[in-house]
């Protein structure tokens, strides 16, 4: 079940519009490795970079060392000079080695109701240990909407070999369909050849998603998920079932107003024994903004700490 969930969010990560490469070309590389710049005089708040630590598992005493952090890497955003978006992501090591960058591309074209309009069209995954030492994009996500401004189509597609300007070649798809309302109806996988892997197909009552069920190729069920919720409307609750209808893992969530804003404080993953898998839970300022995360993976024997660094755009 971990092994799929991974691969799902790996293919969230990258999904998005084709463009010609060379147009990244305009001063791409001294943006590509210049360190961030925060921005001065705050007024908006924007998240700006993250720390990642680790802490071992001490198996001999059964606990976590507090006191055995250790940077394991941290990310940067560099954001639009008007904040709207963040350009660029970059990636480094606990040793400071920038490990990986990846470039978002956005509409600034809109149709007729203003629909498309900053949404995200691609997403540039480069590799910056590439043979010349120059920066190669490895990996692309496209994304395509409907008039009305939902996603409709992503595409993710992989670039192989040495040269800069390779074509990608297409490795998967994931389209949407909506209901009325905006509700996403299904979401179907295909492969490169557009032959359906997996579909999706998902259930609400009173404007609140409540169940969904992925079937196969043959139209046997994969999977499929119970979702439960608090009184104001808060996901407390998904019950994930295997093809054979048994429970495969439960995700517990928490909730707490904080100005006036309801916060996911954490969530609990538990297998099919109800015994704890992995653990996260979240730290927030008495503003609000999220100030760190903590995931513990039981089953791992570690515990990560992402730490939330934060600027405001100029007025």
């Amino acid at each position: 079940m971990m092994r799929k969930i991974i691969l799902l969010i790996a293919v969230f990560v990258f999904s998005t519009i084709a463009f010609s490469q060379d147009s990244t070309e305009f001063n791409l590389e001294a943006r590509l490795f210049n360190p961030l710049t925060a921005p001065k005089d705050p007024k908006e708040l924007k998240e700006v970079s993250k720390k990642v630590l680790i802490r071992p598992f001490d198996t001999e005493y059964n606990y976590f060392d507090e006191n055995s952090q250790m940077l394991d890497e941290y990310i940067t955003k560099e954001w639009e000079t008007d904040f709207s978006h963040v350009v660029f992501e970059k990636r480094f090591s606990g040793s400071g080695a920038l490990i990986e960058v990846t470039h978002n591309l956005y509409w600034q074209q809109s149709n007729s109701t203003g629909q498309y309009r900053n949404k995200l069209s691609q997403k540039d995954l480069f590799d910056t240990q590439s043979a010349d030492g120059a920066p190669r994009i490895k990996s692309r996500l496209m994304c395509h909407y409907t008039p009305q401004g939902y996603l409709m189509k992503e595409s993710f597609a992989v670039i192989t070999g040495e040269k800069r300007a390779a074509a990608p070649q297409l490795l998967q798809a994931i389209e949407y369909t909506y209901d009325n309302n905006g509700n996403v109806l299904t979401r179907t996988i295909k492969n490169r050849t557009g032959t359906s892997l997996a579909v999706t197909r998902y259930t609400y009552t009173g404007g609140r998603m409540t169940r969904s069920e992925t079937v196969g190729p043959d139209q046997k069920v994969i999977s499929s998920t119970v979702y439960s919720y608090d009184s104001s409307g808060n996901l407390t609750k998904q019950e994930v079932r295997d093809s054979e209808n048994k429970i495969s893992s439960v995700v517990t969530s928490t909730w707490r107003n904080i100005q006036n804003s309801w916060k996911e404080t954490s969530n609990v993953i538990t297998g099919p024994d109800g015994q704890t898998q992995l653990r996260i839970s979240y730290e927030y300022k008495n503003t609000g903004d999220l100030a760190k995360k903590i995931i513990e993976n039981i089953e791992g024997e570690s515990v990560q700490y992402i730490h939330y660094d934060f600027a405001r755009r100029r007025s």
